[in-house]
């Protein structure tokens, strides 16, 4: 049991180091503010309700923006200010996060 343990312990750390390496020193994206093509879900990580409330929004994207709701959501709980920069730090969180649950 306690060498099963230690293997899952393994695999979770190893995976942390992957994600912090991946966020520290991975590669970035010139194109776009470093946003790439991804673009428009900053915006909608800025602010999100606008979209849906004026119906802008197609129902392709309405599924594609909840990464960037739960990045939005997680600001304001937080009191963080919203910035490219703590975009950036909140989606790199999350990345690390899902990578060492998965």
């Amino acid at each position: 049991m306690r060498n099963i343990l230690r293997h899952y312990v393994f695999i979770i750390l190893l995976a942390l180091i992957f994600g912090l390496l991946g966020y520290f020193w991975g590669e970035r994206n010139p194109i776009w503010g470093r946003f790439g093509d991804e673009k428009i879900y900053t915006a909608f990580a800025v602010d999100f309700l606008d979209p849906i409330k004026n119906k802008q929004l197609q129902d392709f994207y309405f599924q594609r923006i909840m990464p960037s709701v739960l990045v939005n959501l997680s600001a304001q709980m937080f009191s963080i200010p919203m910035t490219l920069d703590t975009i950036e730090n909140i989606f790199g969180f999350f990345n690390i996060l899902l990578t060492v649950l998965s």
